[in-house]
């Protein structure tokens, strides 16, 4: 395999986005992502993304070469580069759009839709975990506590409210 070939194949090709894919898909995302519903929005976000084509965005932290290799002494142009730029900047944008400022000032310095991802996995995925364990441990004292039928009506609804947000 040639390495012209090695580098053009290890990338997906790069699609054509413009503002009004990202405009359109704001609508599908109503609410904003604060510390404590990374996981709700994440089922909705990474649909989306995969949808536009650009999931890789998001999972690769590699970008398309500059120029590929045509031969040991000819190169040219790679013309995913400018396009990936493009999706990239959009895509950052309507991410930042999604957050709240509380979660936006806690991502300050990244530079691209992956950084920003991976960021926010680390930051709040290990607190909405937290979350998911706190409200597994209510549901099981609702299941074994001696409570009336009244509270256990309360306390369940306390928890699906808890859970949807």
């Amino acid at each position: 395999m040639s390495a012209s070939n090695k580098t053009s194949s290890s990338f997906i090709k790069e699609p054509s986005r413009n503002i009004q894919s990202f405009h359109q898909c704001s609508s599908l995302v109503s609410i904003k992502l604060d510390n404590m519903n990374f996981l709700l929005r994440r089922s909705q976000v990474l649909p989306l993304v995969r949808s536009l084509g650009i999931l890789h965005h998001i999972t690769d932290a590699e970008r398309p070469a500059k120029e590929i290799l045509l031969s040991d002494e000819e190169k040219a142009g790679n013309e995913d580069v400018t396009m990936w730029i493009n999706n990239d900047g959009l895509l950052t944008s309507w991410l930042l759009s999604l957050m709240t400022e509380e979660v936006m000032s806690g991502i300050i310095g990244v530079e691209n839709a992956q950084q920003i991802w991976s960021s926010l996995e680390d930051q709040l995925l290990s607190m909405t975990m937290e979350k998911e364990v706190h409200l597994m441990d209510k549901l099981a004292m609702l299941k074994n506590g001696s409570l009336s039928v009244e509270e256990h009506v309360r306390n369940t609804s306390i928890f699906v409210i808890v859970w949807l947000q």
